[in-house]
């Protein structure tokens, strides 16, 4: 008898209809408890351990609305199906030809994850694009001190802008002529 996956809705989470309905973020978070591999019904506690990691790994991501929740949710599956993979092809006593089916495999859950989260952090910086703070023009200002212009200021210790320098004071017949 298989049970409803406890899930956890974060406070910070808004849920409404300019986001995702609490109906909607429990129904995508219980699809995602059934990558689980491990048998809840014979050994509860990892299989609790292990759906309170993906759903952590999924609140980190950070969806605002449906479409990067499914997004989300699809980084979490690639990452799961991918570590499930590797593990397996780490077992011993595999024919060349299976670990390197399973390697094939694991490497494709990698490019899907690539895939899936640089399409949600694109969405993600679209939905919110970063302003440059704007910067404070006095209209009266001090008069800052200036210093001389000097072709050694500030590189006295870079050795290309010394032969730049040094070069220039030679004047060079190509530049003079």
């Amino acid at each position: 008898m298989t049970t409803t996956p406890d899930i956890k809705i974060p406070a910070t989470t808004v849920t409404d209809d300019n986001s995702f309905s609490p109906v909607f973020i429990r129904r995508l978070l219980a699809k995602l408890s059934g990558i689980i591999a491990i048998d809840q019904e014979q050994d509860p506690a990892a299989w609790a351990e292990e759906w309170h990691m993906l759903q952590q790994f999924f609140w980190a991501l950070k969806p605002t609305n449906p479409v990067e929740a499914v997004l989300a949710a699809r980084v979490v599956d690639a990452h799961h199906r991918g570590m499930e993979i590797s593990r397996r092809a780490a077992q011993p006593d595999l024919s060349d030809e299976k670990f390197h089916r399973l390697h094939t495999s694991a490497n494709a859950a990698a490019r899907a994850l690539s895939a899936a989260l640089s399409r949600l952090e694109k969405r993600q910086h679209q939905a919110s694009p970063a302003e440059p703070e704007p910067l404070p023009v006095p209209l009266f200002s001090p008069t800052l001190p200036v210093r001389a212009a000097s072709p050694l200021n500030g590189s006295a210790n870079n050795r290309a802008a010394r032969r730049a320098a040094a070069a220039l004071a030679r004047k060079s017949p190509r530049l003079t002529g």
